[in-house]
């Protein structure tokens, strides 16, 4: 008999328990509601209104042009803007290579780009194409006297489309890959017309025979400093950088003579 009171008492026990502990299981997930709830209402407060867009990495586009850009405007609640959307409508400017877009707590969206910069013109029919330094079109212009870069010229282009790429041809991305400063001042044009008969011209309109873009980085500073140490009084007809260890000169005729010299740049 004792034994059966003690059973049913024990067994009342464990069902308070069991009462307990639900309860204390259900308390908790109230509280993590009602907080869950709480935050969330707060992030679509005012507070976190978007106030400020801050633009890294600008030299061409305006803070103002970026903005328009990004379709963003102040107001939006920071926790719903779609920053993959944003870099998406960004990366539609042919200026734009690469675009970053971050929240920065509690009203500020950061967008960094990199810009493209002009490497070279183009030249398509009648306009010439701005392009960068993997071909990419950047812009389209009638005239070039508001860019002092060199004409990449003896091909036609694949399509004039802004933020296309112009051409696949191995000789123009060479040349644009060589194309450091110095070099791009140096030089007023580059004709790519006949294979493996690259001639790059001076700013003073002397032609250089460069032959295949193999090594074309290194044949151009050799032009370059070669060119530099000629003899100014002398008429120079073509330069031939060719052997890139033996550039040549000729010289146009003047009072009966007409010659072309050879230099060993070779110094091991």
């Amino acid at each position: 008999m004792k034994q059966n009171t003690y059973r049913r008492r024990r067994g009342r026990s464990r069902k308070k328990l069991d009462i307990r502990r639900f309860a204390g299981v259900l308390k908790t997930v109230f509280v993590i509601t009602l907080t869950i709830m709480a935050l969330y209402l707060f992030s679509q407060s005012p507070f976190f209104a978007l106030q400020e867009i801050e633009g890294k990495g600008l030299q061409r586009i305006s803070l103002s042009e970026l903005t328009e850009e990004s379709g963003l405007s102040k107001g939006q609640n920071l926790f719903r803007v779609d920053t993959d959307r944003v870099k998406r409508r960004l990366l539609k400017d042919p200026l734009i290579e690469r675009a970053e877009v971050k929240r920065r707590l509690p009203r500020t969206i950061v967008i960094e780009i990199k810009e493209r910069q002009p490497r070279a013109l183009f030249l398509a029919n009648d306009a010439f194409l701005v392009i960068d330094r993997k071909g990419y079109c950047l812009d389209k212009i009638s005239s070039m006297r508001s860019y002092n870069l060199p004409i990449i010229t003896g091909i036609k282009a694949s399509t004039t489309e802004l933020g296309k790429k112009v051409s696949s041809s191995r000789d123009m991305i060479s040349i644009l890959a060589a194309l450091d400063p110095d070099v791009q001042n140096f030089f007023s044009e580059f004709n790519i017309a006949g294979k493996e008969q690259l001639i790059a011209y001076s700013r003073e309109g002397i032609p250089v025979l460069l032959g295949s873009s193999d090594n074309l980085s290194q044949k151009l500073h050799v032009a370059v400093s070669f060119m530099k140490s000629l003899n100014s009084a002398m008429p120079v007809e073509y330069v031939d950088i060719r052997a890139v260890n033996a550039p040549a000169v000729k010289y146009q005729q003047i009072g009966g003579t007409n010659g072309e010299k050879l230099y060993n740049t070779d110094k091991t």
